[in-house]
């Protein structure tokens, strides 16, 4: 079973309708498919969604997936207004899936949608049964087919937060001896979760199971096809899974070619490898519940919730595509965050072999048109570039669009006096403070001063991990306000990072006792009289609201404030006067610190 069609709207940051058709060659194989974009856009909330519709099709045959509740059982995601937009009329996430000539499908929708107006937005009919008009619902399709196609399939979430136990952690969950599995199997269970979150302990169980199954039965193919995942996650074509003796401290090693123990246990490996193994033998492991044994065999869907966690540069480049292009009828459907990881594998599957969907946009694209990628190759090129720069104060700006705003801004309010600084596109407010961290950036230019302007929102935890810092603690202006721009320098170095000051008629979203919840940007120093339909409302986990600027109106919005008049401008001001008491050391503490 494949999914093949999603469909969403006013779920999460889906305000504008959705839609992504997955990707299928011409033998009718799944291509992996990888969703990107910014902290928010919705790559989660589209996994999340995946596994909700797999749980609802098969937790009513198997009892061991959800918690029953009397003869009742639980949910593995709520449905409700709670997932619906706030504002918006209605709300919809639709899934469809197909198994040979069988389709099966999903729905949860919330608000006031009828049945014409759902099957307009997606195109086709809509076939699952109990559908009621002005109603909350979960909706899914059922059939006598989901008990063979989960035994005999791999389907499986590995969620953000998945870790495996190291050899030196000191808890009882890691002194656990591997041994063979004495669980009895009974047809109401599945024994395959389809969240893991930690699979080591299984797999090593499992594998002991293998090795004695190829010796009683002379069937080596599930030891081959471990073997195989191993070398590919460690790069050595040489090595091999070793069983050590039942008095030892792991039955199960990892051996050169003459068979000696090069790491003494799966524990002992660092926890990018680890993650890896652990992933892909539980694939492995899975198909053998099916009865398939070979890797190029595995149907099904797996999902991978930011899937270079924990990887170094070559376990992201190298390694991981190739252990993907070992399941051919496997289902990938993974979140990155990761240009390396991109493209590793165009070089792996080649441009066509998979798909880049930029989120919310459902745009898809190159694994060079892809933001993370610009924002690196161009943070590298940042020192050459602020060593052409004239002016003796560079400040750096989170994107092209808060350049264009702030060089408006002055052009509005001081039009009869040149800046005294200029603003560079550092990208991102992590960029920026990776840029105030790197010593070339001050050796290159010892006569200029950095200032990193960071938005007030999330852009706080920059800011305040610089002020926290144990190794290279930032010193804070303890006479900064929100009004007035909170503001830290660095330890030896002419450089600055500060925060955006917050006006009064923003107060109530932004400032530090908001902290990181804070979500005032560039463009929300504008009042909303010139913000229409550019701004939405999303409501804060715990209660309360946030603004957001919406980023396909960024640009747009940037090219038109010269349009503005000059009124529109007025927070600007503090802007201006925080930067020049910066130059001028006119703040009390700035005054002091830069004794320092």
């Amino acid at each position: 079973m494949y999914l093949t069609k999603l469909a969403a709207q006013n779920i999460g940051p889906f305000e504008n309708a959705l839609t992504i058709k997955f990707p299928f060659n011409e033998a009718g194989l799944p291509g992996p498919i990888v969703l990107v974009g910014r902290n928010g856009a919705g790559k989660t909330t589209i996994l999340a969604h995946v596994a909700d519709a797999l749980y609802e099709f098969c937790a009513d045959h198997f009892n061991d997936l959800l918690p029953q509740h009397g003869l009742t059982r639980a949910y593995f995601k709520v449905c409700g207004p709670t997932n619906q937009r706030s504002g918006s009329p209605f709300g919809f996430f639709f899934l469809e899936f197909r198994h040979g000539d069988n389709a099966f499908q999903y729905l949860d929708k919330t608000g006031a949608l009828t049945l014409e107006e759902l099957q307009a937005k997606l195109g086709g009919p809509l076939t699952i049964p109990g559908w009621q008009n002005g109603e909350s619902q979960k909706l899914s399709s059922d059939s006598k087919l989901f008990r063979e196609i989960f035994v005999n399939e791999v389907h499986a979430f590995f969620p953000a937060h998945r870790f495996e136990h190291p050899n030196w952690l000191n808890s009882e969950r890691s002194q656990i001896r591997d041994g063979f599995s004495f669980r009895p199997r009974f047809s109401d269970r599945l024994d395959k979760p389809l969240v893991v979150a930690q699979s080591a302990e299984s797999n090593r169980g499992w594998m002991l199971d293998v090795l004695l199954d190829m010796h009683n039965y002379q069937d080596a193919s599930l030891w081959e096809a471990s073997n195989i995942i191993l070398r590919a996650v460690l790069g050595r074509p040489d090595v091999r899974f070793g069983v050590g003796p039942r008095t030892g401290a792991s039955r199960v090693s990892v051996c050169n070619a003459k068979g000696d123990a090069i790491i003494p246990t799966m524990s002992h490996l660092s926890g990018g490898q680890a993650s890896l193994l652990s992933l892909f033998l539980t694939i492995l492991r899975y198909g053998d519940k099916g009865r398939i044994t070979k890797l190029d065999e595995i149907t099904g869907i797996v999902m991978v919730d930011e899937i270079e966690g924990h990887l170094d540069t070559r376990l992201q480049c190298e390694r991981l595509p190739s252990l993907i292009k070992l399941f051919p009828r496997m289902q990938f459907i993974i979140t990155s965050h990761s240009p390396l990881f991109l493209l590793g594998m165009e070089r792996a599957l080649s441009p066509d072999g998979f798909e880049v969907i930029d989120l919310p946009s459902s745009r898809k694209i190159s694994p060079t048109d892809f933001c993370e990628y610009h924002a690196i190759v161009d943070g590298l090129n940042l020192v050459d570039t602020v060593k052409t720069v004239e002016k003796d104060v560079v400040v750096f700006v989170e994107g092209e669009t808060d350049k264009t705003i702030l060089d408006e801004a002055w052009k509005k309010l001081c039009a009869d006096r040149l800046a005294p600084f200029v603003f560079v596109n550092a990208y991102s407010c992590t960029l920026i403070r990776a840029t105030l961290k790197r010593n070339e950036v001050f050796d290159e230019s010892p006569t200029k001063t950095f200032i990193g302007l960071l938005d007030f929102d999330d852009a706080y935890n920059e800011w305040n991990s610089a002020v926290n810092e144990r190794k290279e603690r930032w010193q804070l202006d303890p006479s900064a306000s929100d009004e007035t721009g909170r503001l830290a320098k660095h330890p030896v170095r002419k450089g600055f990072l500060a925060l955006l000051p917050v006006p009064q008629f923003r107060s109530q979203f932004a400032g530090e006792r908001y902290g990181s919840d804070s979500c005032v940007s560039i463009e929300l120093l504008f009042p909303d009289e010139y913000l229409v339909d550019c701004v939405r409302e999303r409501e804060v986990t715990g209660g309360g609201k946030k603004l957001e600027f919406r980023d396909d109106r960024k640009a747009e919005f940037a090219a038109k404030v010269a349009s503005l008049p000059v009124e529109a401008f007025g927070a600007f001001k503090a802007v201006f006067a925080l930067l020049e008491d910066i130059i001028g050391g006119r703040r009390p503490g700035v005054a002091v610190l830069r004794q320092s």
